[in-house]
């Protein structure tokens, strides 16, 4: 399987990583490329950041109604990607 993250993906992390000054995560948004069964490729396209995450030594603690208003904000601003995955920084 390839994974590919687009750039503008990875330049918004650094600069929320950076903005935030501690551990900061959220959901990677995109599409999955399927052969059948079988995954091909993942492209992450987005990525949302969950603001209000408790930071917690080299961790963040996502509750679940963070999480379900996270992907509620990923739906409303990215309707044609779907959650791929999630990110998190040291």
């Amino acid at each position: 399987m390839k994974v590919h993250v687009a750039q503008v993906v990875r330049s918004q992390i650094a600069v929320w990583a950076r903005q935030e000054g501690k551990e900061i995560g959220g959901l990677l948004l995109g599409r999955v490329q399927k052969s059948g069964e079988l995954i091909r490729r993942v492209r992450v396209e987005a990525a949302v950041l969950a603001e209000g995450a408790e930071s917690v030594g080299s961790s963040i603690r996502l509750t679940p109604e963070l999480l379900a208003n996270l992907t509620e904000q990923a739906k409303r601003e990215y309707p044609t990607f779907q959650v791929v995955g999630w990110f998190h920084t040291h």
